[in-house]
């Protein structure tokens, strides 16, 4: 019987733990039936990837970002009032403005696979709700 290739899986997530979770329990289950998978997600998650035999891809943006000091490190978002301004201020922040750094994200995490073997199959396994806006290019 023939060996089969077994593709390179990139999941990708905010980075918020309530993102990350359901994406980490598909990714062990990946890692687990012998996939290379890489997660990429902000620095604070880096372990929670890790153990479970993933690697994470940290974009150079998000390698200090932690969920519980969200407000202090963005002091306008302290004084949106009511529910509008507050969710216009995350879209633009973490969907709108993000565009640029999920993408570069994506296209290193795929440039260096490409590199690492060429005739292996890629899989973009996006969370929805984070990366259904992003722009996937698969320019090289």
């Amino acid at each position: 019987m023939a060996s089969q290739i077994k593709a390179h899986v990139i999941v990708g997530a905010l980075p918020f733990i309530s993102h990350l979770t359901p994406m980490r329990i598909i990714a062990q289950h990946l890692v687990a039936l012998g996939y290379q998978v890489t997660v990429i997600a902000g620095g604070a998650l880096r372990h929670s990837v890790e153990d479970i035999g993933a690697t994470c891809f940290v974009p150079a943006a998000l390698k200090d970002f932690e969920e519980s000091s969200l407000a202090a490190k963005v002091p306008t978002y302290l004084g949106l009032i009511g529910p509008v301004p507050g969710v216009n201020f995350m879209a633009s922040q973490f969907f709108t403005n993000a565009i640029p750094t999920k993408f570069n994200a994506v296209q290193e995490v795929l440039t260096s696979s490409q590199a690492e073997d060429p005739s292996k199959p890629v899989i973009l396994l996006p969370n929805r709700a984070s990366w259904s806006p992003f722009p996937f290019s698969w320019v090289l």
